[in-house]
């Protein structure tokens, strides 16, 4: 049974590696993200908009996207 129980807490020790390593990778990936919405945003001409409006308008679209999913999934 001490056995079983090495293999379990071996695995457990692994996983736990495994997530660190995704969650930095996610941070990272975000990290890049950012700098390529914000191109694409400067490109786009957004320099232009005031701040606060320019963050009524990314969460409307990510409102907007939300629903096209849940239409998406009933459509299913």
């Amino acid at each position: 049974m001490a056995r079983a129980s090495t293999t379990a807490l071996s695995g457990l020790t692994r996983l736990a590696e495994e997530r660190r390593q995704l969650d930095a990778r996610e941070e990272e990936l975000r990290a890049q993200a950012a700098v390529e919405i914000g191109a694409a945003m400067l490109a786009a001409g957004a320099e232009k908009i005031e701040l606060k409006l320019l963050e009524r308008i990314v969460r409307k679209v990510g409102e907007i996207g939300e629903a096209l999913k849940r239409l998406d999934a009933r459509a299913a």
